[in-house]
């Protein structure tokens, strides 16, 4: 038994160290964004996790991530398909499941990135876990794991008197 858990202290610290270094990784270079909708099924099926590299170059085809400003004056982040440049060298884009292109041409400065790599239903984890309350319910879930499973608790020396 001592073996099982010294294997699962070094188990443990390999995950937390790879997490790490994953995270430090992904903050630098990329950028998560969730799927929120259905416009580009099948390619990203709702609750997908596109990983969207920054700054990477991108052409007609591509899938991109970009900065739209919504007519309240608000900026949200879209994740569609470059299709061409207009008239005006504007990027036209559409999500592949839409029937036409979006309404509005993007500017070059306004694309963060082009995708990578999609995880599916990685994106719903990620909202849930961005949330104060799931990320909460995660770690309850692992100190009530951590209570249930006695192999992880240090055990407690009795002194002889």
């Amino acid at each position: 038994m001592p073996h099982l858990k010294v294997a699962l202290k070094v188990l443990l610290s390999l995950v937390v160290a790879g997490l790490l270094t994953l995270s430090i990784i992904v903050a630098l270079f990329y950028k998560l964004y969730p799927i929120h909708t259905g416009s580009m099924i099948p390619t990203l099926p709702l609750r997908s996790l596109a990983v969207v590299e920054k700054g990477a170059s991108y052409h007609k085809g591509d899938i991109i991530s970009f900065h739209h400003r919504t007519l309240g004056g608000g900026d949200e982040t879209i994740t569609h398909r470059y299709v061409k440049r207009d008239k005006n060298g504007l990027i036209v884009t559409k999500g592949d499941a839409n029937r036409s292109p979006d309404a509005w041409p993007v500017k070059d400065q306004d694309v963060i990135g082009k995708e990578v790599l999609d995880v599916p239903q990685a994106g719903y984890w990620l909202v849930y876990l961005r949330d104060p309350a799931g990320f909460g319910s995660f770690l309850l879930f692992g100190v009530a794991l951590w209570l249930m499973w006695p192999e992880l608790r240090p055990k407690r020396r009795v002194e002889a008197t």
